[in-house]
Order: C-alpha cells, then sequence, then structure tokens
C-alpha cells in the first residue's frame, strides 16, 4: 500500500512524505516505522486516536481495515495530527471505491447518448482489435456482452464481461448502493453496472473504459456515413488498431482469421 501522510505536530514545520506500508501490519507497527524513519516523533507515538476505535484497540488494527470505509483518515495525539490518504497500487484486498471509476462513469454515458440516436439492430456484434486482443462485443439494447477469443461468438460460452446499463429506478438495492459509492445514480439508462458488480483492478477498468470508447467511435463513424449497424454472422462494424494505425469499417470472418 501507497500512503500519503501528512503530519502536523505542534513546533514543527508541516510536512507531506509518502511511504510503503503493508496491508496486513497494524497501526502500531505503521506508526513505529515512521518513527524510525524520524517522520513522527517518538514522544507521544502510542498517544494517537481515531474516529470510530477505541484507543486500546487502534494500535492494533490491521492498515487495511482503516481504509474499509474510507480513502482517507485522520489520526490524533495531543501533539499531532496524521491524515493517511490511500494511494494507487493497492492491493486487491482494499475496496472497489479506492479505484477511479470517473472515466468509466463519463464514457458509459457517453456511450449511451450516442447509441440512443443510432438505429442498431440488438444482436449486432461489434470486433475491436487492440493491445492485441481481439474482442467481440454484443450489443443487446440494455446491456453489452464482451468475448476475448479468436473464434466467432455465437458458439456457446458465457461472456468474459458483461455491462448492464441501467436507469436508478432499475437498480437493485446492491447496484444502486454500489453506484452511489462510486458516482451519483443517473435517472436515464446510463448506469453502468458490471455484471456481480465485479471489477477486480483499475487496469480492468480502464479497459472496459477503452472498450466503450472503440464502440462509441464506431457507432459515430457509422453514423455520420449513413451506414446502418445490423445484425451479420459474417460481418462486423469493426475498430482495428495495429501500432499507431486504426481502421473503422467492416471486417468478415475469413478476415478475422487472417489478422494477427
Amino acid at each position: 500500500m501507497k500512503i500519503k501522510v501528512k503530519v502536523a505536530e505542534t513546533n514543527r514545520p508541516f510536512e507531506i512524505h509518502y511511504v510503503d506500508a503493508e496491508a496486513e501490519s497494524t497501526v502500531d507497527t505503521f506508526l513505529n516505522g515512521l518513527a524510525v524513519k524520524k517522520l513522527i516523533h517518538v514522544n507521544g507515538m502510542h498517544d494517537f486516536t481515531c474516529s470510530g476505535y477505541k484507543k486500546s484497540e487502534l494500535k492494533h488494527e490491521k492498515l487495511m481495515d482503516l481504509f474499509t470505509s474510507d480513502s482517507r483518515i485522520k489520526l490524533k495525539s495531543p501533539v499531532a495530527t496524521l491524515t493517511l490518504t490511500l494511494k494507487g497500487g493497492t492491493d486487491e484486498k482494499v475496496h472497489h471505491w479506492l479505484l477511479d471509476y470517473s472515466e468509466f462513469v463519463k464514457m458509459a454515458h457517453y456511450y449511451h447518448d450516442t447509441a440512443l440516436d443510432a438505429e442498431i439492430e440488438p444482436g449486432t456484434v461489434f470486433f475491436i482489435q487492440h493491445n492485441h486482443d481481439k474482442v467481440f462485443t454484443r450489443y443487446s439494447g440494455s446491456h453489452l456482452d464482451f468475448y476475448y477469443m479468436d473464434q466467432h461468438p455465437v458458439e456457446c460460452r458465457a461472456p468474459d464481461m458483461k455491462i448492464y446499463f441501467k436507469s436508478r429506478e432499475e437498480l437493485s438495492k446492491d447496484e444502486l448502493k454500489w453506484m452511489r459509492s462510486i458516482s451519483f445514480p443517473d435517472r436515464l439508462p446510463k448506469n453502468p453496472i458490471p455484471e456481480n458488480m465485479e471489477i477486480k483492478s483499475q487496469q480492468d477498468i480502464d479497459e472496459a473504459t477503452v472498450l466503450l470508447h472503440r464502440i462509441v467511435t464506431i457507432i459515430g463513424r457509422f453514423k455520420r456515413a449513413g451506414r446502418p449497424l445490423g445484425r451479420s454472422e459474417t460481418y462486423f462494424p469493426s475498430y482495428v488498431q495495429v501500432g499507431e494505425e486504426s481502421t473503422i469499417g467492416y471486417v468478415n470472418y475469413k478476415q478475422l482469421q487472417k489478422l494477427e
């Protein structure tokens, strides 16, 4: 875990430090490490308190458990205040809201607005190639199914990723709670809800954001050209990126087999 530490001590200049710490380490171990590095004074090190914790319990609390309700916490003592902010590079045990969903939500809204005015037949399959990945995306109106594969997605298999787009009224209690943790729920069906609400890393979020952007680009290009987006078992609206070059158009199944 990388933690930003703001140190405000009596009779000492305000300081900011960035430190690495083990998620499983206790608060007492963490504070001792700060004292050893002379980032805080040893005197009063055991007098820190934190809202929601008894003083006797705090020193035995694990760092990762402190950040289960907020990404920023304050430890206070009679002579100092430490503001701890969890930064990037966290492990999977840290709660999902510590990840940055802002671009993902923004792109989901952009996708909704773009797809709303486009006449897309349910079942339309988009093909995207980027970063050496080949991804089929099936449009179903209320959701998108993503298949990472090198073969036609009509074969019976579950999608590798599914994103639903729901209005605030359509959200279940758990989905509403999840959505509120990352963004203000929209009344229109713009709220992106990953299946089971499981995204394991920032990389997964960024990947989903890029894929949505590619689909928006395809829809926009076809719309400007006055070309329909329809369901086909052999031809797919596509975004193919090779190196710095990208091509938007149609690819057929035989061409896909030749793509590196």
